[in-house]
Parts: structure tokens; C-alpha cells; sequence
């Protein structure tokens, strides 16, 4: 049985190496990411793909520069033209393969990013704050975007439909409304094109953007690979079959998650009346697996139908906001699932290291998840940015909503995005783009402890100068209480009566944190906890 569930579990790496071809019919067929109105990559060399006839040559033409290639036996080609300066300059790119000729219009040069998530990365400008004027002044030529549709696969899809389209008060309101504001701001001193490549799945964990390769290889995601294993052996038709498997694993799925959730809500609400746990429900794929409640949730399934069919397009990087689909289960794998899918990309791409900028989970109140699952992941946000090379996060622990999980304020989110870009990425020197971070403790002996913070940038001070919010301070018995906290100079001191000898501060450690502090420069601190 080992044997089986080892060859199913490889059969997408093995269909996607052999030459699965999931592209319209044809002779001349350019993947499908290429089209009128795109934007290329400035400063690199710009990978161009697809298909044609078996065996014959293929050019591609632009600038004045043209390089060639031989169709495979399977019809694929690829090949990599110069790069190329940023121009908002109209230019054609011409494709010829055999007797047939095609050619794109108004192709601009400049930044391309890729944009994906969940659904807070696909929430569109109509439906985030001050829509209607954001919509009527919107009028951008050498801003635009690209859609990835949300499809799911079993194996990795070589295709993908859609269509380039700039910024317009008749388009904009459909644009995902994080890309566009960090987009639109950027573009506002860099004076390129920028084009947002959006592949975001709302309702969707992480684990479903991993490629197949990194799930069956990284030691990060073992309960992931079980949790194939036990799929493939309760469902054998979810790879020849996947229409009829979705039918039959939906009510599966659903049914276990329900219960799974029901545990979580008992669990919530005792640990609020400090009475015991009760243990974890057995769910139907068996121990050891993290119990996926759609097609959308199983591993790989988002990456395979939205992100392998843009590779390798030319890019200069990520953006990611996505991290509430995983607060129902497997928080505790967070850090090493988006970090390991941030390598699986980025050697995929062949890029290097290309910048991976992510938005930690804002406030909300999350009535229905397990204790401390938003606190317990932004935690594991934190990790990935220290210790995964070349990213930044953006904190939004002050702009949420504790009502919607879709928080309106979508411009705040893509400025600090583009103060992390301009900072790490574009090399802007004096740029602003970490709020305070808590670097150490200091007991003072009389019921007080010392809080000492990193990126203070010219100082400590709260909202609207109000008081200091969103501290609690625990003792031996690990019971935390509501803080008093003061700014002293460059340091927080905390203190509360219930505590006399405190051992732990912990802030902004809830769902919905009502937390102040920030630096001069108006950027939030980051949640902590100083216990494990």
C-alpha cells in the first residue's frame, strides 16, 4: 500500500515532466499569461512560452532583437529575450512559428509583481473604503493588472486564461484593492509601469499554494504528505476523476469540519471559564492528518490551477496576504508552510531570492476559532520575517474590523506594503517601514517591568495620544490580567496590582486586540508575547 500511495503521490510531478499538456489545441499557441496591454519586467531576461507544431522553429521579435528556438517533440517552447529599460513607450512583440505570425500591442516595460492570497488579497476597490472616489479619479495607463481565474486542479495546469487591462474608473473597481493601493503609490515617485499579476482564492490555507514538489520533499510538511496519503487512500478517484471525487469529498469534508469546529467553539469557551479541554475529535482521514474541508483546502490544489501556469514569468517579486484560513487548524506549521512555499516559488521562478512582502493578520474578532489562534499566528508571521531571507511584513493589527474579516481599509494596507518595497526592494534610503518591535524585559523590583523596542524611529507615542493599550502582565501561576502602561522616553512600564511579581508581558495576544502603540512615523507595533 506504501508503494501505491508513493506513485500517486508523484504523479503530478511526473505528468507535468513527460509534457502534460493542458493548453488550447493548435499550431502557434503563446502561454496565455502573454497578451495585448502587458506589462514585461524591467531588467531582466523575459522568459516567453508555449506551444507549436512539433520540430519547428520559433522567434520572437521585439525591440529590434529577435532569438529562436525549436519546438519539442511535445510542442513546448521556451526561450529567454534581452533584457530590456522601463518604458511607458507603446511596443509590439512579434511571434512567428512556422507560417504563422502573431503580435501583441501596447506592451509597456516595467515592475511586475505577483499578487496572491486569499481573500483579503482579492477584495476589489468597489467593495473597500471610500470606493465611489477612488473609483472616479482612477485614470492610470501604465497600471495594470491581470487576473489569474480561481481554479483548482489535482495536477499542475500549463495554461491559464485572462486578459491585461489598465486603470480606468470603468475597470479599476474589479481590481484587487491591496495590489492596486501599493501599486498606486508606488507609482506615484517611481514614474514605470507596473503590472499586478492577481492569483488569489479566498477560503484557502496555505498549504494549497505549495507546488507538489516541495510538499513531497520538505521535512516542514510531513502532516501534509499524510494528509495526501490518506486523501489518495479514501478517495481513489481524485485524480481521474476529480469532478466526481469534489462531489463525494465535499460532504466528507464539510461534515468533519463542522464537527472539528463545533470542538473548537466547546474548547473556546471553556478555556474562557477556565474549565478543562476536551481532547481533539478523531476526524475520518485518521490520526496525524490536518482533516481539509473543500478541494481547495487539499494541498496544492490553488498552485497547481493558479500559480504553476504563470511560471517562469518574469517578475520582480510577491505580495501575500493570506493566514485566515490556517487559524481553524495547523497554525503551529504556519512558519515552516509559507516559508517552505516561499522557496518552492522562488525555485520554480529561477529568480534567486525574489522579495516576498506579506500582511500580518489584522484585528478582528474571530468568534468561531480556537484561544489565541490569530494571536498564535501573527506570531508565526513574525518568525517567517526573521528568519526567511529577503521578506518584509506589513502590520495591520490597528486597521481591521473586529465585524468583517474583509476590513475596508485597504489604502493603509498598500501603502505600509510600498514602504516595505521602497525600503527593501527599491533601495530608498530614510524610508520608514517597521513600527516597534519588542527587543527586551527589564524587572524593576517593585511590581514594574521595562519594555526596550527596536525601530522606535524617533520615538514611542500612541494613537491620538491617548494612553497606552493592550498590554496584560502574568505571574507563576501564568494567569494574565489587564496592564497599566506609560511611555518612559524610548521604553514601555507596565505594571498591575493583580500581579505584584510579574514574570511575562504579552501584547496585542488577543483575536481582536484593542493595542495603541506606534512610532513616530505613525506605524503600528508588532504583537508579542515575552513567554513561550
Amino acid at each position: 500500500m506504501r508503494t501505491n500511495v508513493t506513485v500517486l503521490l508523484l504523479l503530478p510531478l511526473f505528468i507535468s515532466s513527460v509534457g502534460w499538456t493542458n493548453g488550447p489545441e493548435g499550431g502557434l499557441r503563446p502561454a496565455g499569461i502573454f497578451g495585448d496591454h502587458m506589462v514585461l519586467q524591467q531588467g531582466q531576461e523575459l522568459p516567453f512560452w508555449g506551444w507549436a507544431i512539433p520540430g519547428s522553429e520559433v522567434t520572437v521579435t521585439m525591440k529590434g532583437q529577435s532569438r529562436s528556438v525549436q519546438a519539442g517533440e511535445d510542442g513546448r517552447w521556451l526561450l529567454k529575450m534581452p533584457a530590456l529599460p522601463a518604458s511607458s513607450q507603446p511596443m509590439e512583440v512579434q511571434i512567428r512559428g512556422g507560417e504563422e505570425k502573431l503580435v501583441f500591442h501596447d506592451v509597456l516595460v516595467g515592475e511586475v509583481w505577483l499578487c496572491s492570497g486569499q481573500s483579503n488579497m482579492g477584495v476589489q476597490v468597489k467593495t473597500a473604503a471610500n470606493a465611489e472616489a477612488e473609483i472616479a479619479s482612477a485614470n492610470d495607463p501604465a497600471l495594470r493588472v491581470f487576473g489569474v481565474p480561481g481554479t483548482v486542479s489535482p495536477v499542475p495546469l500549463d495554461n491559464v486564461s485572462g486578459a491585461w487591462g489598465s486603470t480606468t474608473s470603468g475597470t479599476v473597481g474589479n481590481f484587487s484593492a491591496v495590489a492596486y493601493y501599493f501599486a498606486k503609490n508606488l507609482r506615484q515617485d517611481m514614474n514605470v509601469p507596473f503590472g499586478l499579476i492577481i492569483a488569489a482564492k479566498g477560503n484557502t490555507p496555505a498549504e494549497g499554494f505549495v507546488d507538489p514538489e516541495t510538499v513531497q520533499t520538505d521535512p516542514r510538511l510531513q502532516y501534509a504528505r499524510n494528509t495526501l496519503a490518506a486523501i489518495h487512500r479514501m478517495y481513489p478517484s481524485y485524480q481521474s476523476d476529480f469532478a466526481d471525487f469534489e462531489k463525494s469529498f465535499n460532504g466528507e469534508g464539510k461534515k468533519a469540519f463542522s464537527t472539528y469546529m463545533a470542538w473548537g467553539r466547546e474548547n473556546l469557551e471553556a478555556a474562557r471559564a477556565s474549565k478543562p479541554l476536551t481532547p481533539e475529535p478523531v476526524l475520518p482521514l485518521g490520526p496525524g492528518v490536518v482533516m481539509p474541508w473543500s478541494v481547495r483546502h487539499i494541498p496544492s490544489t490553488v498552485y497547481n490551477g493558479m500559480i504553476h501556469p504563470l511560471i517562469p514569468y518574469a517578475i520582480r517579486g510577491a505580495l501575500w496576504y493570506q493566514g485566515e484560513g490556517n487559524t481553524h487548524y495547523a497554525v503551529g506549521h504556519y512558519d515552516g508552510v509559507q516559508s517552505a512555499m516561499t522557496s518552492g516559488w522562488r525555485r520554480l521562478w529561477g529568480q534567486g531570492d525574489f522579495p516576498f512582502l506579506f500582511v500580518q493578520l489584522a484585528n478582528y474578532y474571530a468568534k468561531s476559532d480556537l484561544p489565541t489562534a490569530y494571536a498564535r499566528l501573527r506570531e508565526k508571521q513574525t518568525i517567517i520575517r526573521d528568519t526567511c531571507p529577503n521578506t518584509a511584513m506589513a502590520v495591520a493589527i490597528d486597521i481591521g474590523d473586529e465585524n468583517n474579516i474583509h476590513a475596508k481599509n485597504k489604502q493603509d494596507v498598500g501603502k505600509r506594503l510600498a514602504l516595505c518595497a521602497r525600503a527593501t526592494v527599491y533601495g530608498e534610503e530614510n524610508v520608514v517601514y517597521r513600527g516597534p518591535r519588542f527587543r527586551s524585559m527589564e524587572k524593576l523590583g517593585d511590581g514594574r517591568v521595562r519594555l526596550h523596542f527596536d525601530h522606535i524611529e524617533r520615538g514611542l507615542r500612541t494613537r491620538d495620544d491617548a494612553s497606552a493599550t493592550g498590554f496584560t502582565v502574568g505571574g507563576k501561576d501564568q494567569a494574565f490580567h489587564p496592564a497599566t502602561a506609560k511611555i518612559d522616553g524610548d521604553t514601555v512600564v507596565v505594571a498591575c496590582p493583580e500581579v505584584p511579581e510579574p514574570v511575562a508581558v504579552r501584547y496585542g495576544w488577543e483575536h481582536n486586540p484593542v493595542c495603541n502603540l506606534q512610532n513616530a512615523a505613525g506605524l503600528p507595533a508588532e504583537p508579542f508575547r515575552t513567554d513561550d
